[in-house]
């Protein structure tokens, strides 16, 4: 892959971003394929006053599935008197099918077709007290041709002709210290295959995540996360039959610290409490894992 991307600064508030790609993805077993994307896009970035908006489209040409137009307008405005802003985003997108889907050894279908889909929001920020906000959103998203995993025995990916994710998104961040940074999201989510009324594959319903980060010293960072997911819908791996997988929650902690401008220490633990769950059905995640390393900066 090779890819370009160049910000012209119109004015002040303004900004265009301009960007190109190609790439080249290929497979060698159990047959030879390949596929080439090239793509452009272009981002208008702008704010005045209190309103704040990108549009922007993107152009694909696919050599197995042809050319594709895709955009996405996102405004915003802030009221000032009160500290809310509201905004809202609209856009279409365009998803081929990678040659693992195509062609790969583990289940395939070369008859796939590529996903289109419609999605907006609408939603508002807060801000409260020093340091504080919040914030919720709406989201709506329509598919047509969703990828998904097949039925057994080869679980070969197929496309769903109508399918629909819709739900809420909110999120409190605090600040009480300069030095310490809160948050806290939640996101319920709806996603099913409207033409048969089903639920789709491994989207659990409920998520919350937790983050602190604090900046203890100026070359000392320590940051911890809490992520927790509810049970979704899954096909067991060796009855091949319908299941309800279990939800999990794990957490991570990680330091960094810099030793010089260049040179900065970290270290990190995942899956702190070594919780055992898996993801998706049949295969168990890694437990407690502890790493560290040198980064260098030049």
């Amino acid at each position: 892959k090779l890819d370009w991307q160049g910000n012209v600064r119109i004015d002040d508030a303004t900004t265009l971003v301009l960007g190109a790609e190609t790439a080249r993805d290929a497979i060698h077993a159990p047959l030879a394929a390949g596929i080439t994307t090239n793509a452009g896009f272009a981002e208008l970035q702008t704010a005045m006053g209190g309103f704040a908006a990108s549009a922007s489209l993107r152009y694909d040409d696919n050599s197995r599935f042809g050319g594709k137009l895709t955009w996405r307008l996102a405004p915003s405005y802030l009221i000032a008197a009160t500290g809310t802003r509201l905004k809202a985003s609209i856009g279409r997108g365009f998803k081929a099918p990678s040659l693992e889907d195509l062609y790969g050894p583990y289940g395939h279908n070369p008859d796939l077709k590529a996903e289109t889909s419609t999605g907006y929001d609408v939603g508002l920020e807060q801000a409260l007290f020093d340091g504080a906000s919040v914030g919720v959103t709406w989201f709506h998203n329509d598919i047509a041709n969703l990828i998904e995993t097949g039925p057994p025995p080869s679980y070969a990916p197929v496309n769903i002709g109508k399918a629909r994710t819709q739900g809420i998104e909110a999120f409190a961040a605090w600040s009480p210290l300069g030095t310490l940074r809160l948050r806290a999201d939640y996101t319920y989510t709806e996603a099913e295959d409207t033409m048969v009324g089903t639920a789709l594959l491994r989207r659990p319903q409920n998520k919350v995540s937790l983050n602190a980060l604090w900046q203890a010293r100026a070359d000392l960072t320590l940051d911890a996360a809490l992520l927790a997911s509810s049970g979704w819908s899954d096909v067991d791996r060796e009855g091949f039959f319908p299941v309800k997988a279990s939800g999990y929650t794990v957490a991570d902690v990680s330091v960094n610290y810099a030793v010089t401008p260049m040179f900065t220490v970290y270290g990190r633990i995942n899956n702190l409490f070594d919780a055992r769950y898996q993801n998706p059905s049949g295969f168990l995640q890694p437990g407690l894992g502890g790493y560290a390393g040198v980064k260098v900066t030049l």
